[in-house]
C-alpha cells in the first residue's frame, strides 16, 4: 500500500494527537478522490459541461499518472517524466499536488469531508476577499467546525520559509460565518529525500493583524461542493451499489477510472449526511466521507504504478 510521511506541529489540545512524525496509509483511488474532490473554480466550472467535464478529470488523473510512481516499500516518488520537466512546469504540478495532499490530510487525519478552494465562491465573497491575504482552502467537519488550510507545493525539498508564508496566510483568517476556525493550517507538500511528503503547522493567529472575516455558511459550502458533481452526473443513468450505498456513476475510459456520487447526495435539500470512510475498496476504489466515489481500473494497479509511465500497460 502507498504511504506518505508527514510532520505536524503546533496543533491545539483537541487535535494534539496530530502532532509529531507520522505515516499516512493511502491508495491510488484515495489519491485520485483527493485530486478530483478538492475544488478550484476552473474544475467546478468545467464539471458543468458534459464531455468537457471528463477532460478536466482526465487532466487531473494524468498529472498523478505521469508524474508519480510507487516504490516497493510503498513510498511515492517522482517519475522520470516529472524529473525531466522544466522548473515552471514542475511548479504548477507541485502546486496541484499540494492541494490534493491538503484534501487527503483533511479527510484522513482531520475528519473533514468538505474542503473547498475559496475561488469557487469568488462571486459570493468578492468584497471579503478583494486584495486580502488569506488561506485558499476552507472546509468544515461533520460537527460544524471550520478548518482553513493554506497549501503550498514544492518540487524539491522542504523550505521553512515557505511554511512560514503558508502559516502567515492561514493566520489571517479571523472567522467564517461569524465563527472562529478550529484550525488554521499552513502546509507544504514537497519531495524531500526524493519522496512525496508534507509538513503542516497550526500557528496561533496574530491578534494584532487586521484579519479577514468570510460571510460563508454551511449551506453555501455544501451546495457549492456538490453542485458540479450533481450536474455532471445528472446525464448518466448508470448506477452501482457498494457497501449498502447506491451511486450514480460516469466513466472516464481514457484514464481507466469512474466517478460517482451517492444517490442520496444527488438530491438537494438532504441533511448534511456523511458516510463512514470506506477502507474496503483497497486498490480498486475509494468512497469518501462526502459520498464521492472514485474507482480505478488495471492501469492504476500497484504493479503498474511501480513502473515508469512509459513502461506501464493497460492490462
Amino acid at each position: 500500500m502507498p504511504t506518505i510521511d508527514y510532520i505536524a506541529d503546533s496543533f491545539p489540545k483537541p487535535f494534539a494527537a496530530v502532532n509529531g512524525k507520522h505515516t499516512m496509509d493511502v491508495s491510488w483511488p484515495f489519491l485520485m478522490w483527493s485530486a478530483i474532490s478538492v475544488g478550484r473554480a476552473h474544475l467546478f466550472h468545467l464539471l458543468q459541461y458534459g464531455e468537457y467535464s471528463l477532460l478536466e478529470i482526465v487532466y487531473r488523473a494524468a498529472m498523478f499518472y505521469a508524474n508519480l510512481r510507487q516504490e516497493s516499500a510503498g513510498q511515492i516518488v517522482p517519475s522520470a517524466a516529472y524529473i525531466g520537466l522544466d522548473p515552471s512546469e514542475k511548479g504548477a504540478i507541485s502546486y496541484f499536488f499540494g492541494l490534493a495532499m491538503a484534501k487527503a490530510f483533511a479527510e484522513k487525519i482531520l475528519n473533514v469531508p468538505w474542503l473547498m478552494h475559496l475561488d469557487v465562491y469568488r462571486k459570493e465573497l468578492m468584497v471579503a476577499l478583494a486584495g486580502k491575504s488569506r488561506p485558499d482552502l476552507v472546509g468544515q467537519n461533520a460537527g460544524g467546525q471550520w478548518i482553513a488550510i493554506e497549501a503550498k507545493g514544492r518540487s524539491n525539498g522542504f523550505e521553512m520559509a515557505v511554511l512560514n508564508r503558508a502559516k502567515g496566510q492561514a493566520a489571517m483568517l479571523h472567522a467564517v460565518g461569524g465563527k472562529q476556525p478550529a484550525l488554521r493550517n499552513g502546509m507544504v507538500t514537497h519531495f524531500g529525500g526524493g519522496r512525496l511528503q508534507f509538513r503542516v503547522s497550526d500557528p496561533p493567529p496574530d491578534e494584532h493583524q487586521r484579519r479577514v472575516d468570510l460571510p460563508l455558511n454551511r449551506a453555501q459550502l455544501i451546495e457549492g461542493y456538490y453542485r458540479p458533481f450533481r450536474t455532471f452526473l445528472s446525464s448518466s443513468e448508470e448506477t452501482v451499489e457498494l457497501k449498502g450505498e447506491r451511486f450514480r456513476i460516469a466513466h472516464a475510459d481514457v484514464a481507466d477510472l469512474e466517478v460517482g456520487l451517492t444517490q442520496r447526495r444527488m438530491q438537494r435539500d438532504v441533511p448534511d449526511i456523511t458516510i463512514e470512510e470506506d477502507q474496503g475498496g483497497g486498490e480498486e476504489y475509494y468512497v469518501g466521507r462526502d459520498g464521492i466515489l472514485v474507482r480505478l481500473g488495471p492501469m492504476w494497479s500497484p504493479s503498474n504504478m511501480a513502473l515508469e509511465p512509459q513502461s506501464r500497460t493497460r492490462i
